[in-house]
């Protein structure tokens, strides 16, 4: 069944080409050109909506007003229980977000999910897969919220047999005597598990660490996706967001593939290994410019492609949680700008550029 969400945009319905995209694509609308906060809480008020649907900037009567004060009013109407916690989503243009978004650092904590109005043409799927996940992993948490720690790692629909071994600093915020909102568990399982590199791994990533560039991959990363099925995610949000658990990779490699330790064999010999047990065909992934080493266990972040991390330094995009992995830039792609603080006497004595670029 599609999701159905509450839509709020400046446009009027007849001119917004953006909206009919979204609606040709199976997501429900039901669309509002002029409203105010205390209107919208009101719209969602015993309706049976999957989310809502915010342009960042709403022009009503020649003033412009930031779409947060919209979400607010949700998250605060929802906290009194007025209105169901419900997954809002923003959309705008790419220019609108660089012009507005970064300026309001608190607005990020608001929504669920962001996405370019421009990107429908290209990447509507995608899109779609997302905003038909949240709700799901919305009802999922409801479930699951008043039970904590616990709670969350049935969200996460963790396995069994690695729940002893999961990292008790994961999720150690909650707790059942107090149970947090259903969109600060949303908030917490998109930021600190979907979006950061381990416990999970995306799909970029994860052939990264086969050694192979997901990017040219070719037809047989199909079979090496079906052989690691085991290793998926499958928790909440996993219908938009695919994911793997790294630590169930690690022992489907040891277990199926080689007991060769797989952070220290060059892509080559990865490769060379999958193909030989998986009878795939697929091709190592070439070092990047300047680079030698293709035991490959990061994506570059500027590069967008395998990196090693013998070859990289440390991104200010890294968490401070030391249960994440760090992410890294490749050192002919560094600078100032991009590179941790604690990094950059390693930038100076690598020659690495030492200005933004």
């Amino acid at each position: 069944m599609s999701a159905r969400y509450f839509c709020v945009d400046d446009q009027p319905r007849a001119r917004n080409a953006y909206a009919d995209a979204l609606e040709a694509a199976g997501i429900g609308l039901v669309y509002k050109s002029r409203t105010t906060p205390a209107e919208l809480v009101t719209s969602v008020v015993g309706q049976k909506f999957d989310g809502v649907l915010l342009d960042f900037v709403l022009e009503f009567h020649q003033v412009g007003e930031f779409s947060n004060t919209y979400a607010q009013a949700l998250r605060d109407a929802a906290a009194f229980r007025d209105v169901p916690d419900l997954p809002i989503v923003l959309w705008s243009s790419m220019q609108k977000f660089r012009r507005y978004y970064s300026s309001e650092p608190n607005a990020a904590d608001l929504y669920d999910y962001r996405f370019d109005k421009n990107s429908l043409a290209r990447d509507d799927e995608d899109v779609v897969a997302k905003l038909e996940s949240l709700p799901l992993g919305y009802r999922v948490i409801e479930a699951h919220r008043s039970e904590g720690r616990a709670g969350l790692v049935r969200m996460l629909a963790l396995p069994r047999r690695s729940r002893e071994s999961f990292d008790i600093r994961i999720g150690a915020r909650f707790d059942r005597r107090s149970p947090a909102r259903a969109h600060e568990y949303a908030r917490y399982i998109m930021r600190e598990l979907i979006q950061e590199p381990r416990p999970l791994v995306n799909e970029h990533l994860l052939a990264a660490r086969l050694g192979l560039d997901l990017r040219i991959v070719g037809a047989g990363w199909a079979r090496v996706l079906a052989a690691v099925a085991n290793c998926s995610y499958a928790g909440a949000f996993s219908e938009g967001w695919p994911r793997w658990w790294w630590h169930l990779v690690e022992t489907w490699w040891r277990e199926e593939i080689s007991t060769e330790s797989l952070v220290d064999l060059p892509a080559a010999d990865r490769v060379r290994a999958i193909n030989s047990r998986l009878r795939t065909r697929l091709r190592a992934a070439e070092p990047l410019r300047g680079c030698r080493d293709t035991r490959y266990w990061a994506i570059c972040e500027v590069a967008a492609a395998p990196v090693a991390i013998s070859e990289a330094l440390e991104s200010t995009r890294s968490s401070s949680l030391a249960w994440h992995d760090a992410r890294f830039v490749s050192i002919p792609k560094s600078t100032t700008a991009n590179v941790s603080p604690t990094e950059r006497n390693r930038l100076v004595i690598s020659g690495g550029q030492s200005h933004s670029s």
